[in-house]
């Protein structure tokens, strides 16, 4: 590497949040000298704020924006910004946003869809993926080389591991949340988006569940001490009628975590308890291996009109539930035995996560310090040996194959060959055969 500082930016979707912001925090940790870190930015009010802190940073509608972001040497991304203003000699990076069972990109087998993927696929040099799982998942979804994958753990991992999750729900709520036996988030998915209504949502119905009773919920939160804390997508938090009046249930807002400029990750491993339906943050949650229950009202409605990757059942590392009852039911189930749905929650985690250890040192140091990816000849040639090496393994298994059919051909033929001895020897000419030789032999003798 020269002694030029290398630039790298990042982009996420809001605007400092997700795996770029956890990425470059601690990237920041690490004051690496030989980087110069910036942010593009699509919020003007974002972009001056952090400016005023320190971090530099630069409007997608300022003038000179594009030199700027010319400039970077590495991009990370987390959504598909700026992919169309890319230049030569510039790698770009997805750190994607999440996981999980909702069907997106070639999945969805839509034109507009495929048309994307076309695109992000063509302008992204690497992806991150959490595993050989999420490799194949992502490459399924998205189209990119499987040779353009870096398997780590989502950078916004880290921050299950390193956050101070109570206090940082405790600074949104303005509320102490230690005061409470235990911490129960909701988190849903959004069903609105993509130009198109995604399974059922339920205005009146904060959690979007069958023989919802409003009283009983707060009479079941207030009995046992427990906060009930509401997440819902941004898209939808006007949409839902929100209880004001019950201590026990809380709402944290897009608009309080972008001004303190705390992310959902930053709060999540305070909960106790999580509960989702088909959101991907589900498959982040599942690192802690703590309790996590599925509402599954709509399934079939939004199966058929956003649809599941693979097989739903599979994707339910939890008990699943439809009705208030059952909810409340399960709620208690899970508190209180603490090996109910642990094998499972186990087994899901080895295979989505790879038992990641929550740390992004790795990243830092096998991808930005030992300089590969910024030698443009050395990537083309990695990914010619890969391709090769494909090529190569590929040729092996097709002889391999024929060496096999040649044997079990080899294998028939000597079968059959001692099948017929077989018959020859105990079949009635034969035996008699025998019996005029042993009598000829012993004429032979006389004589």
């Amino acid at each position: 590497m020269s002694d030029k500082k290398v630039r790298i930016a990042f982009s996420s979707f809001p605007d400092f949040s997700g795996n770029s912001k956890a990425l470059y925090e601690a990237i920041v940790k690490r004051n690496i000298k030989e980087f110069e870190l910036v942010w593009l930015i699509k919020d003007k009010k974002v972009c001056d704020t952090l400016n005023e802190k320190g971090i530099k940073s630069f409007w997608e509608k300022d003038e000179n924006f594009l030199d700027e972001y010319h400039k970077a040497k590495i991009v990370f991304l987390t959504h598909d910004d700026y992919i169309n203003d890319k230049i030569d000699g510039q790698i770009l990076i997805s750190l994607w946003h999440g996981i999980g069972p909702k069907k997106s990109g070639f999945a969805l087998h839509t034109q507009r869809d495929e048309m994307f993927i076309e695109k992000f696929s063509k302008a992204i040099d690497f992806m991150v993926a959490p595993s050989e799982f999420g490799l194949a998942t992502f490459a399924y979804v998205f189209g990119v080389d499987i040779y353009s994958f870096l398997i780590y753990p989502q950078p916004r991992y880290e921050y299950l591991r390193i956050s101070d999750g109570k206090k940082n729900l405790s600074k949104l709520l303005n509320t102490d949340v230690n005061k409470y036996k235990k911490i129960i988030m909701y988190s849903p998915t959004f069903r609105t988006g993509l130009s198109q209504i995604n399974g059922e949502l339920s205005k009146d119905n904060i959690i979007n569940i069958k023989k919802y009773d409003e009283n009983n919920l707060y009479e079941f939160l207030k009995k046992n001490n427990y906060l009930l804390v509401v997440k819902l997508h941004p898209s939808e938090e006007s949409k839902i009628n929100i209880p004001s009046d019950c201590e026990n249930i809380r709402i944290i807002k897009d608009a309080d975590m972008l001004n303190n400029f705390i992310t959902i990750n930053e709060v999540l491993n305070a909960a106790d308890l999580l509960i989702t339906d088909y959101s991907s943050i589900y498959i982040d949650y599942i690192n802690l291996l703590r309790p996590i229950l599925f509402i599954n009202t709509d399934i079939d409605k939004y199966e058929s009109d956003r649809g599941i990757i693979y097989d739903s059942n599979f994707w339910f590392p939890g008990p699943s539930v439809n009705d208030y009852d059952c909810l409340t039911k399960e709620i208690t189930n899970l508190f209180n035995n603490e090996q109910y749905y642990k094998k499972e929650r186990e087994d899901f985690n080895r295979l989505l996560n790879n038992n990641a250890e929550l740390s992004n040192d790795k990243i830092i140091d096998e991808i930005l310090l030992s300089g590969e990816l910024f030698d443009k000849d050395k990537r083309t040639t990695l990914r010619m040996q890969n391709q090769l090496l494909k090529m190569e393994i590929k040729k092996l298994e097709e002889e391999k194959d024929k060496l096999i059919a040649q044997n079990n051909e080899i294998q028939q033929q000597s079968d059959k060959y001692f099948k017929e001895l077989e018959a020859i020897h105990y079949s009635r000419s034969y035996k008699m055969v025998q019996k005029v030789k042993k009598i000829l032999k012993k004429d032979g003798k006389k004589d």
